[in-house]
């Protein structure tokens, strides 16, 4: 699995009345993409010359690319629980896909970034990280149709 973390800066996404061309906050955004069975030497921002991959390519041009990381474990579902609470398995009990939902007890990410005035929007398009799983903790808008 390979996960993007992007840092841009694109203006607030911070909760307010006024629209987002109203709002003068300079405060970063973040974009948190997850690619399930993707290996990282077929896409362009990690060198390879034949990829086509120009959208992620562009976004991690703006972004920050991280070169290293680690999965706590080689599946969907208790590898998303452990990137959302930075937590291991063993603490969030999500041990393998299909066998536990994320607890609402836990905090994420999303709730963390809420709690700081970010809007969040999540989109997924495997069953293992839907809303049935408690991925859409913490999220203002979630798809997972």
């Amino acid at each position: 699995m390979l996960a993007l973390v992007l840092l841009l800066s694109c203006g607030s996404t911070e909760k307010t009345n006024e629209s987002p061309l109203e709002q003068n906050s300079n405060r970063d955004s973040v974009i948190f993409i997850t690619l399930d069975t993707t290996r990282q030497d077929r896409l362009g921002c990690y060198g390879y010359e034949n990829a086509q991959t120009p959208t992620i390519d562009a976004l991690a041009n703006q972004g920050q690319i991280f070169h290293q990381s680690y999965a706590t474990v080689p599946l969907t579902t208790p590898s998303h629980t452990s990137m959302f609470t930075g937590l291991y398995p063993s603490r969030h009990g999500v041990h393998s896909n299909g066998d536990a939902v994320l607890s609402e007890d836990l905090t994420t990410m999303t709730e963390i970034l809420d709690q700081n005035g970010y809007r969040t929007a999540g989109s997924v398009s495997a069953f293992v990280t839907t809303k049935i799983w408690g991925f859409s903790q913490g999220f203002d808008v979630f798809f997972d149709d």
